[in-house]
């Protein structure tokens, strides 16, 4: 979408963790879990958010 609209990627981060269910120690407990599982199976595609740095292309 970025590069449709004549935007380049210059860095990107993804995060891993979120305070969903931090509310509810078990269920965060298996989501968590659920995360670390998911993320070694389709790597930075698992990220619960991300930010990244874009800059007009010339």
């Amino acid at each position: 979408m970025a590069k449709h609209n004549g935007l380049a990627e210059v860095e990107s981060r993804y995060y891993y963790i979120s305070s969903y269910f931090s509310f509810l120690f078990p269920v965060y407990l298996v989501w968590r879990i659920w995360v670390v599982l998911f993320k070694s199976i389709v790597g930075h595609q698992a990220a619960e958010t991300f930010s990244m740095v874009l800059v007009k292309e010339a």
